[in-house]
C-alpha cells in the first residue's frame, strides 16, 4: 500500500514537472514555435490555467482509482472484469478536462496541436502510466497494457 502510494506521488510529481516546467519551456525556447500570441502572456494566462485543469482532473481521477480498486472487496480476477469499466469511466474525467483546458484556455491556434499533444501525454503520466504502476491487487492489470510494463520495469 505505502509502495502504490508513493508511485502515485512520484508519477505525478514527474508529470507536474514536464507540465509545468518542461513544456513551457519547448514554447519559450522556440522548438515549438508560436507567433499568433504574446507568448509569455500566453503561458502564464492560457497554458498553465489549462495545463492545471488537466493536471488536476487526471490525479483526482487517479485517485479515485487507487481508492476504489483498494476497497473492492474483489477475490478473484473473474469478479476484477467489471472494475474494467471503472477504470475507463474514470478516463473520461481527464479526458473532459483536456476537452475543458483546450476549449477555455487554448488561445492560440497555432499552438492546438502541440497543446493537443502535450495534454494527452499528460494524461498518459498522470492517470494511465500511476494507475499501471500503482493498482493494487488483482487490480494491477487491470489499466490496459499494466501486464507488459509491470513485467517490464519489475513490479508483480
Amino acid at each position: 500500500m505505502v509502495w502504490d502510494i508513493l508511485r502515485i506521488l512520484i508519477v505525478s510529481i514527474v508529470g507536474a514537472i514536464v507540465m509545468f516546467l518542461v513544456q513551457p519551456w519547448l514554447y519559450q525556447s522556440g522548438i515549438i514555435a508560436i507567433t499568433d500570441v504574446e507568448l509569455e502572456v500566453w503561458i502564464a494566462e492560457k497554458y498553465t490555467s489549462g495545463a492545471a485543469i488537466v493536471f488536476s482532473t487526471a490525479l483526482v481521477a487517479t485517485v479515485i482509482w487507487y481508492l476504489s480498486a483498494r476497497r473492492s472487496r474483489i477475490t478473484s480476477f473473474n469478479q476484477a472484469s467489471p472494475m474494467r469499466l471503472v477504470w475507463a469511466l474514470l478516463l473520461l474525467v481527464p479526458i473532459i478536462g483536456i476537452c475543458v483546458a483546450l476549449y477555455f484556455f487554448n488561445g492560440s491556434n497555432q499552438a492546438l496541436l502541440s497543446l493537443t499533444a502535450f495534454y494527452v501525454l499528460d494524461l498518459l503520466i498522470v492517470y494511465w502510466f500511476a494507475t499501471v504502476i500503482s493498482s493494487p491487487g488483482l487490480l494491477k492489470f487491470i489499466p490496459p497494457g499494466s501486464f507488459g510494463i509491470r513485467h517490464l520495469i519489475g513490479l508483480k
